[in-house]
C-alpha cells in the first residue's frame, strides 16, 4: 500500500520501471536528461589519478551522482505541490579494467565494447536516492560482477545485430533477464542490481519512510 503522496521514477530505464510495478507501486516515470557523459568523464579523471586503486569506490561515486542528477533534473517540475512528492534516481555504470564505461550510442561501439569483455570479467555498479521534494532522504549503491563467454566477433557480430534493438540504452549490452545468458558465463550478485536497481535497500528506505506500507 503506497502513501498519498506522489512517487516518481526519475529514469527512462522500462526494467526499472518494471521491477518498481512489479511489487505494486504505482510509480510514474519522468526520463531525466542529464550530461552523464561529462559526469562518467569527471570520475574517470579520478580513477587515472588514482591509478585504479579505488577503482570500485570511485564507479560507486559517479552511479550515485548519476542517480542524484536523475532525480533532481525532475524536482523543479514537483515542487509546488503541496503534498511533496517521493522522487527514485537511478542509474548504473560498468567497471572495466580500471575503466568506466556507459551505454553504447550505436551498435559499432557496443561490438568495440563487447569484443573488449569477452572472456573477462566487469562489475555492474547500481545506485538509487530517494528524494522527497528537493530534499534527499536515503542513497544506496550494491555491486555485481559478470564474467563474459569467450566469444568470437564473428558471433559478437551476430548478437549485436540480432539485439540491438532491445539491448540499446543497456551499459553492459545485454540484459541479463532475456538476451544476456547468450554472452554472459557467469553472474555473481544481487540480480535486481545486475538489472540495473538496487532494489531490496531501495524497498527498505521506501518502508522505512512511510511510502511503501505493507
Amino acid at each position: 500500500m503506497m502513501s498519498e503522496a506522489r512517487l516518481i521514477l526519475a529514469s527512462r530505464s522500462k526494467a526499472r520501471l518494471a521491477m518498481l510495478s512489479a511489487i505494486d507501486l504505482e510509480v510514474e516515470a519522468i526520463p531525466a536528461d542529464i550530461d552523464e557523459t561529462s559526469i562518467i568523464a569527471e570520475f574517470g579523471n579520478q580513477l587515472e589519478a588514482s591509478l585504479t586503486a579505488n577503482a570500485l569506490q570511485i564507479a560507486k561515486s559517479c552511479a550515485l551522482m548519476l542517480a542524484s542528477e536523475k532525480a533532481l533534473a525532475v524536482v523543479p517540475s514537483i515542487t509546488h505541490e503541496a503534498n511533496a512528492p517521493y522522487v527514485i534516481g537511478s542509474d548504473q555504470i560498468l567497471l572495466f579494467e580500471g575503466k568506466l564505461h556507459e551505454a553504447a550510442r550505436i551498435p559499432a561501439q557496443l561490438l568495440s565494447a563487447l569484443m573488449s569483455f569477452a572472456g573477462k570479467k566487469h562489475h555492474l555498479v547500481s545506485a538509487a536516492v530517494l528524494y522527497q521534494g528537493s530534499k534527499p532522504i536515503w542513497k544506496g549503491v550494491e555491486t555485481a560482477q559478470i564474467h563474459m563467454r569467450p566469444l568470437e566477433p564473428a558471433a559478437l557480430r551476430r548478437y549485436v545485430d540480432r539485439y540491438w534493438d532491445d539491448v540499446q540504452g543497456a551499459v553492459g549490452g545485454y540484459h541479463a533477464e532475456t538476451s544476456g545468458p547468450l554472452i554472459i558465463q557467469e553472474m555473481k550478485g544481487d540480480p535486481f542490481v545486475i538489472q540495473g536497481l538496487p532494489l531490496l535497500p531501495l524497498v527498505e528506505a521506501l518502508i522505512d519512510h512511510g511510502v511503501l506500507k505493507l
